[in-house]
């Protein structure tokens, strides 16, 4: 999104990736016994994607209340990557 900067040309806004925010997975399911299996199944397969090591934080959702639709959130990245992009690790 084009924005005039002081001069007056145009200047692009740098967009900022959340860091430390929950993403919608497509694990999806109807009831709550479903989702749990399945969450109890995925939950240490979610890995960080910047070091391919640690798993990530996830949680259960409801998507939808009219339709009953359970989902799983996970992070993007694990808590020591992210504190490294923070520049709080070490």
């Amino acid at each position: 999104m084009p924005r005039n900067g002081k001069n007056g040309k145009s200047t692009k806004l740098m967009e900022c990736e959340p860091l430390d925010c929950f993403f919608v997975t497509s694990y999806t399911a109807s009831t709550v016994n479903k989702i749990l299996e399945i969450y109890h199944k995925v939950k240490d397969k979610m890995i960080c994607h910047a070091c391919n090591a640690n798993c990530v934080d996830t949680k259960l959702d409801v998507k939808d209340t009219y339709s009953p639709t359970f989902v799983i959130l996970r992070k993007r990245y694990c808590l020591s990557c992210w504190l490294q992009k923070m520049k709080l690790g070490r």
